[in-house]
């Protein structure tokens, strides 16, 4: 006789398995899990669904991480047919997923399959595992600079060193990264687990040693600042000591004395230096050097806008900063150069670089934020030539010329006379000193010469290039007038009397002195 069938409810044949973390929305659920074949206790992981599902409610409501509809599903108890109820595979992901970003300290319960006991603290507390992601970019994958796929790796740890990830959580929470500060707070990242992308983590170290780096720089003006006020009270009260003991008590002091007690000075307002010398001033104090009386002051004036420090915030402004320093000669002219656009200059200026081109508008127009680099465009330096001219005719201008015999200010190759008379400065072109010629290296012998027969006996070139050294010894013997060489910075700086030069050198040697320079 043939076997006969086994018989089934139909209930049982119908009735579908219970997910207790269905998410609907969801085209594919993956694999279902019954509760009574997941690894470990099914009261444990119940457990810690409990637990997650408790720090999603603690979520905003209008939070997409509160997950009201699926923590719902989540029974309190276990139920009786652990066979029919579990869980599919991808709902669990996403229900579990970024658990430990939820805000809460308490980590979820004792269940095994979450939990990781660190291999150094083999009987102490344990840590919970971090994803697989990078912690600084979060991603699974990433591009090296090479575009080589980079994937992420573990901490790791030496035995007798810093560990490189200890710094992370401070330096993080000094770069205000408060995510990535909430996520490595008091956590051994070894233990854990944590994992990087070698070029994430290089980067971030890039980043806070430019961050530094621009505090730094920040600081470092205000620090100078307080410095140079605890100098200046510290030199007064050496001042005052003098005075009294000195000039009005005709006492004999030791010098040895005076240092001891600027020394003192400078510890009572911060700045503690026993080993301070005086000599120390020397090397940044610049000299000023002896011109010769009533001597014609030629500035190169585009290397003199190059070297301008502490700029005023606006344009205007560094007009009358670069004016404040060529009143104080008397007699001055201020050489700028010319910028012809199909010349063989032009050229050499585009191959050493150029910068954006910035509209000046007028002297209102705030400093561009990197001035060397503004100049580094041809078309920026004639603006700021046009607005030199524009400025020092004005009337704020007018105060400083009075205190000048002689003001000349070379723009295009033009030369304008100003002159303040009755508040107002007249500006006056001067036709026999002007030149097509660019740069004021080649025009500086015109202006000597026409210097010498408008009376000058003596005239000063200010300049630190060397082409117009070797230039003024070319013609040296043929003007008629002493030549000086004003050259060099700081302690540097020196005055190079070019005539006599040109006379112990001879005639015929500095005549073929140029040529030769230019092969050179």
């Amino acid at each position: 006789m043939p076997k006969r069938k086994r018989s089934v409810e139909p209930a049982a044949q119908s009735s579908p398995p219970t997910c207790i973390l269905h998410v609907p929305s969801m085209s594919d659920h993956g694999d279902f899990t019954p509760l009574r074949k997941i690894k470990g206790s099914a009261s444990e992981k119940l457990q810690l669904l409990q637990k997650i599902r408790d720090r999603r409610l603690n979520q905003p409501h209008d939070s997409p991480c509160r997950m009201q509809s699926v923590c719902d599903q989540i029974p309190a108890t276990l139920p009786d047919d652990l066979e029919r109820v579990g869980y599919h595979s991808k709902c669990y992901k996403h229900f579990v997923r970024h658990f430990h970003r939820l805000g809460d300290d308490t980590e979820p319960g004792p269940s095994t399959s979450s939990w990781h006991h660190s291999p150094r603290k083999p009987g102490g507390s344990a840590e919970p595992i971090f994803p697989p992601e990078c912690i600084f970019c979060e991603k699974v994958e990433t591009k090296d600079a090479h575009r080589n796929t980079e994937r992420p790796t573990t901490f790791p740890s030496f035995k007798n060193k810093e560990n490189a990830w200890e710094q992370i959580e401070t330096r993080a929470e000094k770069m205000g990264l408060y995510r990535l500060h909430r996520k490595v707070k008091n956590k051994d990242l070894f233990a854990c687990e944590a994992k990087h992308h070698p070029s994430c983590f290089k980067a971030f170290r890039t980043a806070f040693y430019n961050y530094e780096r621009a505090i730094h720089r920040a600081e470092a003006p205000k620090e100078q600042a307080c410095m140079s006020a605890a100098h200046e009270k510290a030199f007064n009260s050496v001042l005052e000591h003098i005075q009294t003991q000195v000039i009005q008590q005709n006492k004999v002091l030791q010098l040895s004395s005076l240092r001891l007690l600027y020394v003192e000075e400078l510890k009572l307002n911060g700045y503690e230096n026993s080993n301070y010398r005086s000599e120390k001033l020397l090397d940044t104090t610049p000299q000023d050097l002896q011109y010769p009386k009533d001597a014609l002051f030629i500035q190169d004036g585009m290397a003199l806008l190059h070297t301008l420090a502490n700029l005023p915030p606006t344009c205007g402004e560094i007009c009358l900063q670069v004016l404040d320093q060529m009143v104080a000669k008397q007699h001055f002219l201020f050489s700028t150069d010319s910028y012809h656009p199909e010349s063989i200059k032009a050229q050499e200026r585009l191959r050493r670089g150029s910068s954006e081109k910035i509209i000046l508008a007028g002297p209102a127009t705030r400093k561009p934020y990197d001035f060397k680099m503004f100049l580094a465009n041809d078309d920026n330096k004639k603006q700021m030539c046009q607005l030199l001219l524009k400025v020092w005719s004005g009337q704020e201008a007018a105060t400083r010329l009075e205190r000048t015999e002689m003001a000349v200010l070379i723009v295009e190759g033009k030369a304008h006379q100003l002159a303040s008379t009755n508040g107002k400065v007249e500006v006056r072109e001067l036709p026999t000193i002007y030149s097509n010629q660019e740069e004021t290296d080649t025009r500086v012998v015109l202006y000597l010469h026409h210097a010498a027969t408008i009376g000058y006996k003596n005239a000063v070139v200010r300049t630190p290039d060397t082409d117009i050294l070797l230039i003024l010894l070319h013609h040296a013997h043929n003007i008629k007038l002493t030549v000086y060489l004003d050259t060099g910075s700081g302690k540097h700086r020196q005055l190079v009397n070019v005539s006599e030069l040109a006379e112990s050198l001879g005639e015929d040697y500095c005549a073929t002195l140029l040529g030769y320079y230019v092969f050179s």
